[in-house]
C-alpha cells in the first residue's frame, strides 16, 4: 500500500503592530507592576505577559492560580476557576508612582 502525503504551507508576512495598542499594553503594564511591587508576597513568580482579553486587560500569575484583569477602569485580582473577586481599586488610583493603600497587601 502507497500513501501519498503532501505538505502545504502559505507564506506568512509580519503585520506591524498597531502602534496605540503598544502604548496601552505598556501603559496597563506599569500599572500591573505597581500592583505586584505594593503585594509582593501574592503577586511573586509572575508571567509577565501582560495579554489584552475582550475590552480589558489581564495578567496571569502561576504561583496562586490568579488572574489580575483590568476592566472597565477597574482593577480585580481573582482565582482562575472562581467567580469572587478581590478590588484593588481604580485605574486612576495606581496612574501614577505612590503608596496605595491595600487591605489584601498589608503584612
Amino acid at each position: 500500500m502507497q500513501f501519498n502525503r503532501r505538505l502545504l504551507s502559505c507564506g506568512l508576512r509580519p503585520v506591524p503592530r498597531d502602534p496605540r495598542l503598544a502604548e496601552e499594553e505598556r501603559r496597563v503594564s506599569a500599572i500591573f507592576d505597581r500592583v505586584e511591587r505594593a503585594c509582593p508576597r501574592l503577586f511573586r513568580y509572575s508571567s509577565r505577559l501582560t495579554e489584552q482579553m475582550g475590552d480589558g486587560w489581564m495578567r496571569n500569575y502561576l504561583n496562586t492560580d490568579g488572574v489580575l484583569q483590568l476592566k472597565e477602569g477597574a482593577l480585580i485580582f481573582s482565582l482562575s476557576h472562581s467567580f469572587d473577586g478581590v478590588y484593588f481599586g481604580r485605574e486612576s488610583e495606581w496612574n501614577e508612582e505612590r503608596s496605595v493603600d491595600t487591605p489584601m497587601c498589608r503584612e
